[in-house]
């Protein structure tokens, strides 16, 4: 039983940490955000701020959403490409046990996984 519970303590220290990593990170992204807006605001270019930062935007979507297009269309041949039967190896047997697992839920995975790296690369 102290196993578990040290198990479970663990596990909330972690979750706490990330947390705590992740409200700095976002805090450290608006601090920056708002010095910029408050500088532009003071030199009476706000006009500038904001269409500076609306075309950042835009860009972004747009690199994202063609970044997520090309991956998920390079995901798909790259599955239509692979041999579906090959004579297994010791090292290919996970690899084929994943595959059997994820391959009912890959039209669903393929996008969703180019979708968090096209977020991450935007």
């Amino acid at each position: 039983m102290a196993q578990s519970a040290s198990r479970v303590r663990r596990r909330w220290l972690i979750i706490a940490i990330g947390v705590v990593v992740a409200i700095g990170i976002v805090l450290s992204a608006l601090s920056g955000f708002w010095v910029d807006l408050l500088w532009f605001r003071e030199v009476h270019f706000s006009g500038v701020f904001w269409s500076v930062f609306w075309s950042k935007v835009v860009l972004g979507f747009l690199f994202g959403l063609l970044f997520f297009v090309l991956l998920t269309a390079n995901l798909l041949v790259a599955r239509r490409l692979t041999p579906r039967f090959r004579p297994f190896s010791p090292e290919q047997e996970l690899i084929e046990r994943y595959r059997a697992a994820i391959d009912p839920y890959a039209r669903y995975a393929i996008p969703g996984f180019a979708a968090i790296i096209a977020s991450a690369a935007a």
